[in-house]
C-alpha cells in the first residue's frame, strides 16, 4: 500500500521534527500516529 507507506514516512518525519523542536527526547520506535 504505497499510500500507507507515504503517510507513515511523513508521520516519522514529523515525529523527528517535533523531537528536535522539544529538545533531547527518548526516540520512540512507534510513531504517535499508530
Amino acid at each position: 500500500m504505497p499510500q500507507f507507506d507515504q503517510e507513515m514516512q511523513e508521520a516519522t518525519e514529523n515525529t523527528h521534527k517535533a523531537q528536535q523542536v522539544k529538545g533531547p527526547c527518548p526516540s520512540l520506535p512507534a510513531s504517535p500516529y499508530m
